[in-house]
């Protein structure tokens, strides 16, 4: 039965004390399709309005205006607008909403400035003043947005709030605060807006406190503001006693105070507040599989998955990734097929997984068959390609990519400075966007590769913005391999100096430097500090390469013994790199007790034999 047919007939059955008009009752018709998105259903009800005695109803048209915009559909929108004989205030307004909605600028900018209504200054008027500087400041266009607002024929107190949103999420604290200070009245909007705005993100916690304290009055946005902003910087005692001062929690309280717990790793006592909250809702769930998963618990995340009363696609994806990235393949394929709607994250990550374990053409078929891709799907598939050695596939996919990002430069660079083609590695390099730190570590190593490490150092004094651990390792291996010893030392106090922490790549770059130029006294001081001074607990494989090193040096017994000690971790590799030496020192009974335990460590391997066999001969 016809929407409009059906709402006569109901409104011919009901009292008329309590019952709607039947004009009122098609606007809520049409705000059920505005609120749940429902185009096709909406088209309908507009169809046959049009057929109806209510086709010129202005009322109907702006609801259907506000519709069509919402849903995606500007150009509908426009044709009912022009259709209105006497549009009004809504009526413009719902239009310029609908064009600024869907990206649309320039159409609405000519409407806006086009109405002979603009330079008033009615209160009607300031409503279509706010919504184009509410697209501008949505639509990024800030400079824009602060020249209508120095236009504004007068402002309220939306307006001021508008452009100081905009301008703090752009993370320009100052000229948020400068704002704020300079209104003329304020709402609890206003207080809530700077305060989390412009002081909790961008890491403001002393004007927070300020702002805190000066508030008239304090709202739940405001308490999970500060909430939040304690959390996020590590302030975690203190958001747990702000929330306890609280007189009343709410659903989103309780989830700030558990979202807190999880970012800093603390899994017990998010669910110990998740147990204790009244009711969760889908992102008090999320939050816990999140956790939970995130911190290598992943049965427990599947667990608590299974059991949660609401899902998102958000908590889908969670265990997806969980599963997928983490060891548990086949888990993660079943979890894909199994989500009633993926999104473009999903395949992302069924691309990714089947690439990171080999699977390089079932990647590349569901590559094929996503439905819409971003830069993330292409360069997870394109690292596949290049980490596989497949250089052409990888460069293929950059080519094809509508849009590359500053991961697909680096992907491409990475590539090309790892295989040596420096001259490709360059050309990439001059032709980045943007260079990030990521890019510069990058074309520092290809330098080092070749040999040219003044080059390398170049790049290292360029770098303009804080050096990482990343940036630091490069350039003491760019040292280290081209034998240049005493560099790589200076560089890596220089590098504790500039409060980094060395990682077992920097020690292996120092330990590196010592064996090229034959220190084993200072390789062993070099380890024993990293230990000892900066906290690292070396891998079997940094003690098997001390072990080879010292080999090399001729105490075979002080290796061997140190070899040993790794028990049952000692792999062939170290043993046969022992044996080596051993060969070379012509000790031939060590030589066949090493050989020994090397066949013993792994029995595919036949070079500790070969190596054996050559030693007998070359003592006969």
């Amino acid at each position: 039965m016809p929407v409009l047919r059906s709402i006569a007939l109901a409104a011919s059955h009901q009292e008329w004390s309590w019952i709607r008009s039947e004009i009122n009752a098609i606007a809520e018709e049409i705000k059920r399709c505005t609120d749940g998105r429902l185009l096709a259903r909406g088209a309908s009800i507009h169809r046959e309005i049009a057929g109806s005695s209510h086709a010129k109803n202005r009322y109907l048209a702006n609801k259907l205006i506000e519709m069509y915009g919402k849903c995606g559909n500007a150009q509908a929108a426009k044709s009912i607008y022009d259709g209105i004989q006497a549009p009004n205030c809504f009526s413009k307004t719902m239009m310029l909403s609908a064009f600024l909605r869907n990206g649309q600028l320039q159409p609405a900018m000519a409407m806006f400035f086009a109405d002979p209504a603009v330079p008033s200054s009615s209160s009607g008027d300031v409503v279509l003043w706010n919504t184009m500087l509410q697209g501008l400041c949505d639509l990024g266009h800030l400079d824009q947005a602060r020249l209508l607002f120095d236009r504004f024929p007068q402002w309220n107190v939306v307006s001021w709030n508008a452009l100081m949103t905009a301008v703090a999420e752009d993370g320009d604290c100052a000229s948020a605060k400068e704002l704020f200070e300079g209104m003329p009245e304020r709402d609890m909007v206003s207080w809530n807006v700077f305060f989390f705005h412009s002081c909790t993100l961008n890491g403001e916690l002393s004007t927070a406190r300020i702002a805190l304290a000066r508030a008239p009055q304090h709202s739940v946005v405001t308490w999970t503001a500060m909430i939040t902003a304690y959390s996020s910087h590590g302030y975690l005692d203190e958001a747990r006693s702000l929330f306890d001062t609280m007189a009343e929690h709410n659903i989103v309280t309780w989830n700030a105070i558990i979202v807190a717990y999880t970012q800093t790793g603390q899994v017990d006592q998010a669910k110990y507040a998740f147990d204790k909250m009244p009711y969760q809702d889908v992102i008090s769930w999320t939050a816990m599989v999140t956790a939970y998963a995130a911190s290598g618990h992943v049965l427990t995340a599947r667990a608590l998955f299974n059991d949660a009363v609401y899902r998102d696609m958000v908590s889908w994806n969670t265990l997806l990734s969980a599963y997928s990235l983490n060891g548990h393949f086949e888990q993660g394929r079943e979890i894909f097929l199994k989500a009633p709607v993926r999104d473009v994250v999903s395949w992302n990550v069924m691309v990714s997984a089947n690439a990171q374990y080999g699977h390089l053409e079932e990647s590349r078929k569901l590559f094929n068959e996503m439905p819409c891709r971003n830069s993330v799907t292409c360069n997870a598939l394109m690292l596949a390609h290049a980490q596989a050695g497949d250089t052409s596939q990888a460069l293929e996919i950059f080519e094809r990519m509508p849009q590359q990002d500053i991961t697909s430069w680096n992907i491409v660079l990475t590539t090309y400075a790892q295989k040596g083609e420096l001259d490709a590695a360059q050309r990439i390099f001059s032709a980045i966007p943007v260079a990030s730190i990521v890019t510069l570590n990058a074309m520092m190593a290809a330098y080092a590769e070749v040999g040219k490490v003044s080059h390398a150092r170049h790049i290292f004094d360029s770098i303009t913005q804080e050096r990482n651990l990343i940036t630091w390792n490069s350039m003491i291996q760019a040292y280290a391999q081209n034998g240049l010893m005493e560099d790589s030392f200076h560089f890596f106090q220089l590098m504790v100096l500039d409060g980094i922490k060395p990682d077992e790549l920097t020690a292996f770059a120092v330990l590196t430097a010592c064996s090229y130029g034959g220190k084993v006294a200072e390789a062993r001081e070099h380890l024993v500090a990293m230990v000892e001074d900066h906290g690292l607990s070396p891998s079997y494989e940094l003690y098997g390469f001390m072990a080879d090193i010292i080999a090399r040096s001729g105490e075979l017994s002080y290796a061997e013994e140190l070899i040993a000690s790794l028990s049952n971790s000692a792999d062939s590799v170290a043993w046969t790199s022992l044996l080596g030496a051993c060969r070379l020192q012509s000790d031939i009974q060590r030589g066949q007790r090493v050989a020994l335990l090397a066949a013993t460590s792994d029995r595919q391997d036949s070079a500790p034999y070969s190596l054996l066999a050559n030693m007998s001969m070359e003592e006969m």
